[in-house]
């Protein structure tokens, strides 16, 4: 019994080192950042490196699978990140990555609509035979 639990005591301390996982703005901020920004919109070095103007609206219409390659093993100049992160956190960033890209799709359209909706108003004449009320 007390070997077993001078085991468990020298154990203890290794599950404390392993390391967790990061979470995903952890990870967009140290490896994605730099080419795509805090938004998703390509920096300076991102478009030098012919990267998407903006990675959420080149997701759009891609499966979350295409974009986990893309993580994993790189992409033209994007490097492979499967050396650098864990199966678990690019997982994350490309859930993260094709949500993103559906919101951003859902609130273009949005901003479409509003504006169609205003041009709409906008040249909308009333017919004469209803000014003064039918």
């Amino acid at each position: 019994m007390r070997f077993i639990l001078s085991m468990l005591c020298l154990l203890v301390p290794l599950v404390s080192l392993a390391e967790e996982p990061k979470t995903i703005r952890e990870n967009w901020q140290k490896h994605c950042k730099k080419c795509h920004g805090d938004e998703g919109e390509a920096t300076k070095i991102g478009l030098r490196l012919k990267s998407p103007e903006n990675v959420y609206e080149e997701a759009q219409n891609k499966a979350v699978e295409e974009i986990l390659e893309t993580i994993r093993d790189g992409k033209n100049k994007m490097p492979a990140f499967n050396k650098k992160l864990t199966e678990q956190e690019m997982n994350e960033l490309a859930v993260h990555i094709e949500y993103s890209s559906l919101v951003k799709k859902v609130l273009d359209k949005r901003e479409r609509i509003q504006r169609e909706l205003k041009n709409i108003q906008r040249d909308y004449k009333v017919l004469p035979e209803c000014e003064n009320g039918l």
